[in-house]
């Protein structure tokens, strides 16, 4: 049967209880006063109980320790599914990182979840470093560059850290996996016969997208957005805004670019954006106009 006493040796008062295995243990509440040591130590002896039983499941531990918690601090202690963590972990980005961020950082969430498979409604204590090696193991099968699959780690990594910073779990288990060193890749540029080939190729509004981004050196996502008030085929410039900075840029207009336009102001349509279809399209993502160019 439990008991409680007064510490010779401290405020605390002691709980004495018997072990699962029948051993008789004293043990410090952590408490001053005497009735919520006396919870405590009820609480402990229940669960040492159920556990000599074998009928004490994870569930049922995590309720007890809750439950003590909440009758000694008047808060209940929250506990998290890998999964339910990782989702509250990201409505928390979309409030402090762009809108571009946030979609990366949900792709990457979204894949490591769907890695986890049964695992993912496990604690998230129980999320191991071999987790993360395994993840981004699919990921460079998958196609991705070693770079792409160090900052997915890296990414999710960020989560758990942010998790043991809050007391959820006591050690991150990403900072365990060795990330191999990521050779980068140098990108070329196109030249002009190659772009040639990619308008000849394109189909609608790609090839018109793609000689914007071509001859003013605009951002995919500004040229999607570029719009008509700013095509002046007289002074034969185009104005846009650029999607980061906010800041205007005029650009001289190609020869082969005006003739295009040219022949598309010819037309009767009053639309807003030079390429309507493609603004309301997002460039970046897993079917966006980059991963589609």
């Amino acid at each position: 049967m439990a008991s409680v006493k007064e510490s010779p040796h401290g405020p605390y008062w002691i709980c004495c209880y018997r072990k699962a295995n029948g051993q008789r243990v004293q043990r410090s509440t952590k408490q001053t006063n005497k009735d919520k040591a006396w919870e405590v130590c009820l609480a402990w002896a229940d669960a040492e109980r159920k556990a000599g039983q074998g009928i004490l499941t994870e569930a049922q531990a995590r309720r007890v320790i809750s439950e003590i918690v909440e009758r000694t601090t008047g808060e209940p202690l929250q506990f998290y599914t890998a999964e339910n963590w990782l989702q509250d972990w990201l409505k928390g980005k979309d409030q402090t990182k762009s809108k571009g961020t946030s979609v990366r950082y949900k792709q990457v969430i979204d894949a490591f979840i769907k890695h986890l498979d049964k695992r993912a409604k496990l604690n998230i204590a129980q999320i191991a470093p071999r987790d993360f090696q395994t993840f981004r193991e699919k990921e460079t099968k998958a196609g991705k560059s070693g770079k792409t699959a160090n900052l997915a780690v890296k990414i999710v990594g960020g989560a758990f850290n942010a998790a043991r910073r809050q007391g959820l779990i006591t050690t991150d288990p990403a900072e365990a996996v060795e990330l191999p060193e990521a050779v980068g890749m140098e990108r070329g540029t196109f030249t002009p016969a190659e772009v040639k080939m990619l308008v000849d190729t394109a189909d609608g509004e790609w090839k018109l997208l793609i000689m914007l981004a071509y001859f003013t050196g605009a951002r995919l996502s500004d040229c999607c957005r570029m719009q008509w008030e700013g095509v002046d085929l007289t002074e034969e410039t185009l104005t846009y805004t650029q999607t980061k900075t906010g800041a205007k840029v005029t650009a001289p207009l190609h020869p082969d670019l005006l003739a295009r336009l040219n022949k598309l102001a010819g037309t009767d349509k009053a639309e807003v954006f030079i390429l309507p279809h493609m603004a309301n399209l997002r460039p970046g993502g897993r079917h966006g106009l980059s991963e589609g160019f």
